[in-house]
């Protein structure tokens, strides 16, 4: 394949749902501000409301031979298909948070808070949560998002020249984004903006 075939074509406002270019904006290692909220969230309590996200069975994860593994600070993210019963699968970022070490209780006290708020977004300029699959005795902790055909915005933007007109809408985008969270209630604060 060419890398001319691979180059996103320039769209007025890629995040927007009338135009979308398949860029992923996750709202990454979100933080509620309030102190009381971040105490309240204990292992046993973390999934209240949250069983029909979770991924019971492992092997409904087909994960994508060859694809690269994007390595991140705490986590890492692989290429998946998602297969429910039910429904069509879906090629999807699994975020696996790593485990193994002294820092494991922090990484999964980051991973309940991240699943909680995230679960909770419904705006067109932030990625939805497609799942999660959780097994501490496995060391397993994963989010998993829609796959982004075109990467993350760092990764879109790095592979053209954009006009100012297109950089000017994805600013907007993500300030749209970066506005809905804050106005939540306790407001939420991105903590990992980039790009």
């Amino acid at each position: 394949m060419s890398s001319q075939s691979l180059k996103p074509k320039p769209v007025r406002g890629p995040l927007q749902p009338h135009a979308p270019a398949n860029v992923g904006v996750v709202v990454a290692a979100p933080q509620i501000i309030t102190e009381s909220a971040q105490a309240s969230m204990h292992p046993e309590t973390a999934f209240w409301g949250l069983e029909g996200l979770k991924v019971h069975d492992l092997s409904a994860l087909r994960f994508t031979k060859g694809a690269p593994r994007l390595q991140g600070g705490a986590a890492d993210v692989e290429q998946a298909t998602y297969v429910c019963e039910g429904n069509p699968p879906v090629v999807v970022a699994v975020k696996m948070v790593r485990m193994g070490g002294q820092s494991d209780r922090r990484r999964l006290r980051a991973f309940f808070n991240e699943l909680r708020v995230t679960s909770g977004l419904d705006h067109p300029n932030i990625i939805k949560l497609v799942g999660f699959a959780e097994d501490d005795r496995a060391g397993i902790a994963w989010l998993l998002f829609p796959w982004e055909a075109n990467g993350n915005l760092r990764d879109f933007l790095s592979r053209g020249l954009w006009d100012l007109p297109e950089r000017v809408a994805l600013i907007q985008d993500v300030a749209a984004g970066l506005d809905y969270i804050h106005r939540q209630q306790p407001p939420i604060c991105h903590g990992d903006l980039k790009s």
